[in-house]
């Protein structure tokens, strides 16, 4: 299974935050051949906190993940202009019908990515992404209409799967 990993949790794991370290310590536990991936956009995202992140800790977390993705175990997606174009439109649809606020692109933009190339969880601590979980069957409704094959993605917060799993600390 794929799992797609927001920039904020990638931060959070350079920060060595706990519900993070938990969460992916259990997917990897949990789930059979779990491979954490990094979407175009995510990858765009640290490139541009590395250099304009508003403090020196938020630089310096950015390019520590940068220079550690690979040897982490992250898989970065490459996605085709076509692909680029339908998670473009995907994004747009997601905007459109206030799945995710008109003016968070970004985040519509990885939740289709992800969706595109078949992710079953995003792992996220973005509200705007979370929030969706609000309205499933429409999130899943847009993402079948678009042909996404793997349309039932699920939004994650790592301390939910933490608490879902029962991990104690």
């Amino acid at each position: 299974m794929l799992v797609a990993v927001d920039a904020n949790v990638l931060m959070d794991e350079e920060d060595q935050e706990p519900d993070v370290l938990d969460a992916m310590a259990v997917i990897r536990k949990r789930i059979d051949r779990a491979q954490f991936v990094v979407t175009e956009t995510v990858a765009q995202e640290l490139a541009w906190l590395s250099e304009n992140g508003t403090t020196e800790h938020c630089r310096t977390l950015a390019i520590g993940v940068l220079m550690h993705l690979l040897h982490r175990g992250y898989t970065p997606l490459v996605m085709s202009p076509v692909e680029r174009g339908i998670a473009s439109e995907i994004s747009l649809k997601m905007r459109m019908k206030s799945i995710i606020p008109h003016g968070e692109e970004n985040d519509a933009t990885l939740l289709a990515e992800a969706a595109l190339k078949g992710c079953g969880i995003l792992l996220t601590s973005d509200q705007h992404l979370l929030d969706a979980n609000q309205d499933t069957p429409k999130l899943w409704r847009i993402l079948e209409d678009s042909h996404v094959q793997s349309h039932q993605i699920l939004i994650a917060k790592p301390r939910d799967i933490v608490k879902s799993f029962f991990l104690k600390r």
